[in-house]
């Protein structure tokens, strides 16, 4: 009898496997988490001050890639955002910059603006945004197709391009917060109304109890041990401050600007503290409940990126306790939001990938203090220099349309009427540039599109150059320089401190391990839809992450 049993046992046990294999073969949630400006060494710099269900959860039971990188230059915001969700790079998406010379509009122009639509949520023009000049499309578009539009995109971030940018073409909703009337904003090309949860969470307002608040550090200050003094003079401060010194009375900031009459948007203020982080949580938190997201077997996407850690990095830079306070505060975001996803998704049901747009530099006057090669770059000063030599090389014209940090854009209606080839005056440029002893090499357009360059920050350059919106000379400031204030940070450089950034996978079915290869951002996307078993975003050309899984 036993013996009959056993087949029947085997086969019982077998069946219940492949039950739960079946219920778990796709995530019913994918939650993408980007920290603006996270570099990679803050997961094990601030380790010791992070408690145990953030960081370290995602680190301790995830798949961590120790060596994720950007594999192109020019790191910032706009691009890094839509690389990471299209799985490839500018030169396939069209986003070079936060702002970029547009040569059809013969003006700058800011990424995701787009006068075709209106803001939905407010009486501000903070909502006329779309992702219209995105060429590619994105892990979200391709979640929305392989379900027949029955999956659920949601995307969440105190910034309008960190929020839009995530979401790709045909999200479900996508909401960023408004500086001029603090409320949650979104665009009409989305909706032409707010969700009842949106309207409701500006009904609360509680971006005003933070503004009226104090940001207090959330330990002693002699606990933090991975950044420099309080009151440094490396880092900036509030606009209205004396000082920048814990603690920062944000009601106090304000009424002050207020009768200074610099008020401006006031309510941007807070995306500069750690109260920014939470807001996005906890809009986070009332997405899922609201939309239901993780609740049936067709997978949803929830899009979040924390802001709040890029502002107080370009504030203070990452020496200071203002940054590290804020890290600190995050990983407790951090930590309730994965509690959270526990009990209303469920353990094993949701799979969080998380990165960083960009990393960030060490401040350059801190480094010169360290006896370090660093310095600033005066980009108004060297446009005025190049301007003059190409007048008497060429005769007198409005030769620059833009440039900053070393990329400059020519004027190009000038270089056919004048009959001047475009790749000999690219070359002179870029000659010109090296000159200056902040710079260590120029690429030309021309150069990037007829040479194949496989290594170094050559490659990473030629991966950020697009033909139509890309700079006519790329210039590379040298290790350490910056186009910047001198408190503070920035990035936007193809060195390892800005393009070192975390890359985890967490959850669903993924084993706690980690790897050393050298990983890119543009093989989280490949990498999801593997997962997913949906066709890759269509510019990917990156393979997947080989993360282990149960």
């Amino acid at each position: 009898m036993r013996n009959l049993i056993k087949p029947f046992l085997a086969i019982g046990l077998a069946l219940m496997a492949t039950s739960t294999f079946a219920q778990n073969s796709k995530p019913k949630l994918i939650v993408g988490i980007m920290v603006d400006q996270m570099r990679y060494d803050y997961l094990e710099r601030f380790r010791y001050n992070y408690g145990d269900g953030g960081f370290k959860e995602l680190t301790d039971n995830g798949f961590v890639c120790r060596n994720g990188h950007y594999d192109y230059a020019a790191t910032a915001t706009g691009p890094g955002h839509i690389s990471v969700y299209s799985g490839t790079y500018p030169a396939h998406h069209g986003i070079v910059g936060n702002s970029f010379f547009d040569r059809s509009q013969d003006h700058t122009v800011y990424c995701v603006s787009d006068d075709n639509y209106n803001t939905v949520g407010a009486d501000s023009k903070g909502g006329k945004m779309s992702p219209h000049r995105v060429q590619v499309s994105t892990l979200t578009d391709e979640i929305k197709l392989a379900s027949n539009m029955r999956s659920k995109v949601i995307s969440i971030s105190l910034k309008d391009r960190s929020s839009v940018l995530p979401a790709g073409h045909i999200a479900d909703g996508a909401f960023w917060l408004d500086d001029a009337t603090g409320n949650w904003i979104s665009s009409t090309f989305y909706m032409d109304k707010l969700p009842e949860w949106v309207e409701k969470a500006n009904k609360e307002r509680k971006v005003d109890e933070y503004m009226k608040s104090v940001w207090e550090p959330a330990l002693p200050l002699e606990k933090y041990e991975a950044s420099l003094k309080d009151n440094n003079p490396y880092e900036g401060k509030f606009k209205g401050e004396e000082a920048p010194v814990f603690p920062h009375d944000l009601d106090k900031i304000d009424k002050s600007n207020r009768v200074a009459k610099s008020v401006g948007k006031r309510y941007s203020m807070i995306k500069s503290t750690p109260f920014g982080n939470t807001m996005v949580k906890d809009m986070a938190k009332k997405a899922i409940e609201a939309e239901g997201l993780g609740k049936d077997d067709i997978t949803d996407l929830l899009a979040i990126s924390f802001s709040s850690t890029d502002y107080v990095g370009h504030q203070y830079g990452p020496t200071a306790i203002e940054t590290e306070d804020t890290y600190i505060k995050l990983d407790r975001d951090l930590a309730d939001l994965i509690s959270y996803l526990d009990k209303e998704v469920g353990e094993g049901n949701y799979l969080i990938f998380l990165s960083a747009d960009h990393a960030g530099a060490n401040v350059p006057a801190y480094m010169e203090s360290l006896k370090v090669p660093a310095g600033y770059f005066d980009s108004k000063a060297v446009t005025e220099r190049l301007d003059q030599y190409l007048d008497q090389e060429y005769g007198e014209a409005d030769w620059i349309k833009s440039h900053h940090s070393a990329k400059v854009y020519l004027n190009r209606e000038a270089i056919k009427e004048k009959k001047i080839d475009l790749a000999e005056i690219q070359e002179k440029v870029a000659d010109k540039l090296v000159e200056e002893p902040e710079i260590k090499d120029a690429l030309t357009g021309k150069q990037l599109e007829k040479y194949d360059y496989s290594r170094d920050y050559k490659m990473l350059i030629q991966n950020a150059y697009n033909r139509q919106n890309s700079p006519d000379v790329y210039g590379i400031l040298h290790s350490n320089y910056m186009d910047y204030s001198r408190t503070g940070t920035s990035h936007g450089t193809p060195y390892a401190y800005d393009t070192h950034v975390p890359i985890l996978f967490y959850g669903w079915r993924v084993k706690a391990g980690e790897t050393v290869k050298r990983q890119t951002i543009t093989e989280i996307a490949p990498t999801v839809s593997a997962f997913l078993h949906i066709n890759m975003p269509s510019g990917c050309y990156s393979n997947p992450i080989e993360v282990p899984l149960k």
